[in-house]
């Protein structure tokens, strides 16, 4: 598990001055009692810290079922970096609201620089109701 280097963030942050930061929370690991072995350990996260990202509305929508009403909130993030430490398993966080890695981070390219990536996309939701 690893955040972005302070070369990065500087990158990151001439690319989108004005960014908000996205907090990943990766699993962090405790000792289970019976075997003694590492597992995955949710309730107390590892969070990983990426500055200078772009947020906006992913698709929503609502949903009913027998007795209940449900509504999804969609994000997708745009990060200016190379590679970001985010999975499917993970949640992140956005304005102090967390939601789960929908899918798996996209590699998009920048179409004024072929050398390169331009960054990655990131899906995020959270259910409510």
């Amino acid at each position: 598990m690893s955040a972005p280097s302070d070369d990065e963030k500087a990158m990151a942050q001439a690319a989108f001055p004005n960014g908000e930061t996205l907090t990943v929370l990766k699993a962090g690991t405790k000792t289970d009692p019976f075997s003694g072995e590492q597992v995955p350990d949710p309730a107390n996260p590892v969070e990983l810290d990426y500055p200078f990202c772009a947020v906006g509305m992913g698709p929503g929508g609502e949903t009913w079922l027998a007795g209940r009403d449900m509504t999804q909130v969609a994000l997708t993030v745009y990060m200016p970096y190379e590679s970001v430490d985010a999975l499917s398993t993970d949640r992140a966080r956005v304005r102090g609201v967390e939601y789960e890695v929908y899918g798996d981070p996209f590699t998009w390219r920048s179409p004024f620089d072929a050398a390169g990536p331009g960054g990655i996309e990131l899906a995020l939701r959270v259910v409510q109701g």
